[in-house]
């Protein structure tokens, strides 16, 4: 979806941090919205609760990973994958939810309130 309206965070205050889409430097969560990292089997990545610029595959186009099934999750200008989209966990899992974003660390960098950085 090139060419597609981008939200932008603001970078005027310092206090204000967040990640980026590490080819097209696209914003995509306020690193306020991270919980946990996350690894299980072949998922591994910062959990987010939200995000912004991206396009999620549709869930009837989900696969199995470990005991979760998840979907694709791009970056809306540049069409590089960030990470997935929980659809379903298993009924004890605790860390992540139906609905949670987990993004891949090499994906994403960082704008630290001064600069964009790797984190």
């Amino acid at each position: 979806m090139p060419g597609a309206l981008l939200i932008r965070f603001d970078q005027t205050d310092p206090d204000n941090k967040f990640y980026l889409c590490r080819s097209c430097q696209a914003h995509i969560v306020l690193s306020r919205d991270f919980r946990v990292i996350f690894a299980d089997h072949e998922l591994t990545g910062r959990v987010f609760d939200n995000v912004v610029n991206v396009h999620i595959f549709s869930p009837d186009r989900g696969w199995k990973v470990g005991d979760h099934t998840v979907t694709d999750v791009y970056c809306v200008q540049c069409c590089n994958i960030l990470g997935v989209k929980i659809i379903q966990t298993p009924e004890n899992e605790a860390i992540v939810k139906e609905g949670d974003f987990v993004l891949y660390a090499s994906m994403l960098r960082m704008w630290n309130g001064h600069e964009v950085v790797d984190d």
